[in-house]
């Protein structure tokens, strides 16, 4: 089975644009013709008739352009539809795997939790010392550094 957006690939593939746009156009014509006729048979002469259904139809090119922009709007919420029947699909097999493995699904929630809870610790110890100033100092921009370098040579204070 294909997944739901390979078929839309092939179908408004970029090399077919303009056979689309012609497709598009060809239909629009179609129903102006249509519509010319309905007039002529309520007793407009031709020339009337096809006036009048430009007149009522619009311009192809203004007709064309809203088709087009209603396509867009629909192939995108059929995207975020596609997405989202896929990640329920997912959503439903991986709860199926996991309740007929019941020792894996614990060995990996403690590990998962494991790892959350140290990368957690270990960020808020990071914060503590490093990013943050020092707990009850005033003026903590006037605090500095005092360390010493052993070199081969004999000691120096910085």
């Amino acid at each position: 089975m294909l997944r739901p957006g390979i078929p839309r690939l092939f179908r408004l593939a970029p090399w077919r644009r303009k056979a689309i746009e012609a497709e598009l156009r060809e239909e629009l014509l179609f129903h102006l013709e249509r519509r010319a006729a309905q007039f002529r048979a309520a007793g407009m002469s031709p020339d009337a008739a096809w006036a009048e259904a430009v007149r009522r139809f619009g311009s192809l090119d203004s007709a064309g352009h809203t088709l087009k922009q209603t396509a867009r709007r629909r192939e995108a919420g059929m995207r975020w539809s596609d997405i989202v029947d896929t990640l329920q699909q997912d959503t439903r097999y991986v709860l199926r795997q996991l309740a007929r493995s019941p020792g894996f699904t614990a060995a990996v929630t403690i590990t998962l939790a494991l790892g959350i809870g140290a990368n957690a610790t270990m960020f808020g110890v990071v914060d503590r010392l490093l990013l943050r100033p020092p707990a009850n100092v005033a003026h903590p921009e006037n605090l500095r550094r005092l360390g010493f370098d052993i070199r081969e040579s004999g000691r120096s204070f910085t």
